[in-house]
């Protein structure tokens, strides 16, 4: 009935590829393209276009409908064990794919004796249908259906910036020799991927510098779907896009930051040209083909579900995220691995004060900067989210080994007056609270 795609049933419905917790991600059914070879009917989440969540009672309706219960969220949430359930199932799912493939947005739906539901995931939230009667109503899920099988890739959420790698490029890749003691070794079975990264900030139009990266398994995944869902790989730079040479290796990071916030490249752009040390060097970043989310739209709708308590005319805000990557030369350890508790109190000095210098011996000023306190003092720039997951251990070219301050993404200039730039804010008080303890 539907070209291009078929629907699966997985008689496997555990995707190995998706261990998390010692837990796997399993998935009633799928529709997949034509030509996947899916393997005995196994679920592979690399690959499924739509995730199908498949119950046998409208008990495991994942809201409300009635429309007395769109001003109150926690009704409009059907509260019941098997309607939270069944919310973190699909929640799971797109997540899920959102970590193994390249994706703006991911759509669900979720099937019952008599209805269904297609829900919408992207940066900033969800969007869910009413029930789709198949009785009344099924020509709207059949229409849908026909629509997705003609959909083009980036109209079903797939970044265009990101391919899969041929063969000789990712046999690179899985060559730990190429990577040295950066690559992963693991039993995950997961593809290996071409991405484009713009170089020059955010210059827009095909014009713009950019160089392709080879990537397999990450460092880091996102474990929620609303946010910046940071990703990080350690990443082999080709010469060209189809070619099969390595000039170097570096350190890729994907994320969508809300659009008020300044870019963490620009922020690096500003600590390398001022020559502070222990802050990852830039190679170069920028706007992922300009992709930034599309729900804010929607903010406005009358139909759009409120807080429990709101009045009629307050409307929340649904910030813009903008996608962006960028590659640094650094590769990082986690703060972890030190051998020695001394080596552990050197590598936070040299994140937070740097190494101690003779300054009367120091020619350029410039070159004493370090990391936070100088990125502070000298360009007026704090940090604001410093934590033993934001400083990396590296080795340098003198084959020393030292503490870097990363991850600069909420970084600001102390003497921007512009107030708050975002929704969520930046430290919960009870958290910091709960860290300073342990």
């Amino acid at each position: 009935m539907l070209p291009n795609v078929k629907i699966i049933s997985h008689k496997e419905r555990k995707d190995s590829n998706s261990v998390r917790d010692g837990h796997y991600t399993s998935v009633d059914s799928g529709i997949y393209d034509s030509n996947d070879p899916i393997i005995n009917g196994s679920l592979n989440l690399s690959t499924l276009r739509v995730a199908l969540e498949i119950k046998s009672s409208e008990s495991y309706d994942l809201i409300n409908d009635d429309v007395k219960y769109i001003d109150n969220y926690d009704k409009f949430m059907r509260p019941t064990q098997l309607s939270i359930e069944a919310r973190g199932q699909v929640i799971t799912y797109a997540q899920e794919i959102f970590n193994q493939q390249h994706r703006t947005h991911v759509f669900v739906i979720s099937l019952h004796r008599t209805f269904a539901r297609i829900l919408r995931f992207e940066r900033v939230g969800v969007c869910v249908t009413e029930r789709i009667s198949f009785g009344a109503d099924g020509a709207q899920l059949v229409r849908f259906l026909w629509n997705l099988a003609h959909m083009l890739p980036g109209e079903l959420g797939y970044d265009t910036t990101v391919s899969l790698a041929s063969e000789k490029q990712a046999a690179l890749v899985k060559n730990p020799e190429v990577l040295g003691k950066y690559f992963v070794d693991s039993t995950l079975e997961r593809p290996v991927y071409k991405v484009k990264v713009p170089l020059d900030n955010d210059k827009k139009g095909d014009d713009g510098k950019h160089c392709y990266v080879l990537i397999w398994l990450p460092y880091a995944e996102s474990k929620s779907i609303a946010g910046r869902g940071t990703r990080g790989w350690p990443a082999a730079i080709l010469e060209s896009e189809d070619d099969i040479t390595i000039t170097g290796v570096g350190f890729l990071k994907d994320v969508w930051r809300e659009k008020s916030l300044e870019p963490e490249y620009a922020i690096l752009k500003l600590l390398n040209d001022a020559k502070i040390q222990y802050v990852p060097t830039l190679i170069g970043g920028g706007l992922v083909d300009q992709q930034e989310t599309t729900l804010q739209a929607l903010a406005n709708m009358p139909w759009r579900v409120k807080a429990d308590g709101a009045s009629e005319s307050y409307v929340e805000p649904i910030n813009t995220r903008v996608h962006q990557r960028q590659l640094t030369k650094e590769i990082g350890e986690p703060l972890q691995v030190f051998e020695l508790p001394k080596n552990l109190l050197i590598f936070v000095r040299h994140a937070f004060l740097g190494e101690f210098y003779n300054f009367d011996n120091v020619t350029d000023h410039l070159l004493a900067y370090k990391a936070h306190r100088d990125a502070y003092t000298h360009l007026k720039i704090l940090h604001r989210d410093v934590s033993g997951t934001n400083i990396l251990i590296v080795c340098g070219s003198d084959g020393k080994r030292y503490g870097i301050l990363n991850d600069w993404d909420l970084a600001r200039k102390i003497d921007d007056s512009t107030g708050p730039r975002q929704g969520e804010r930046t430290v919960r008080m009870p958290s910091l609270i709960s860290r300073s303890r342990d």
